[in-house]
C-alpha cells in the first residue's frame, strides 16, 4: 500500500449545461489525476486539460449544486 500523501485537485467551471460543474480527483500529482480522469470520463478529461486545477493539502470542503 502506498502511504504517500495524496493531494486534492479541483477543476471548477467544467461540464457545463446550464450551470458550471466541477471535477475533484485525489491523486499524488496532476499527471496522475489526469490519467485517472482519462480512464473514467472522456468529457471531463478534455475540459480539465484547458483549466489549471486548484490544489490543496489542507482539510477543506466543497459543495457543488447540480443544475440543468
Amino acid at each position: 500500500m502506498d502511504t504517500k500523501i495524496v493531494k486534492c485537485f479541483v477543476w471548477e467551471g467544467v461540464l457545463e449545461d446550464h450551470t458550471p460543474g466541477m471535477v475533484v480527483v485525489l491523486a499524488h500529482s496532476k499527471t496522475e489525476a489526469l490519467k485517472i480522469l482519462e480512464r473514467t470520463d472522456e468529457a471531463a478529461y478534455r475540459e480539465c486539460l484547458k483549466i489549471k486545477p486548484q490544489v490543496t493539502r489542507r482539510p477543506q470542503a466543497w459543495i457543488s449544486y447540480g443544475g440543468g
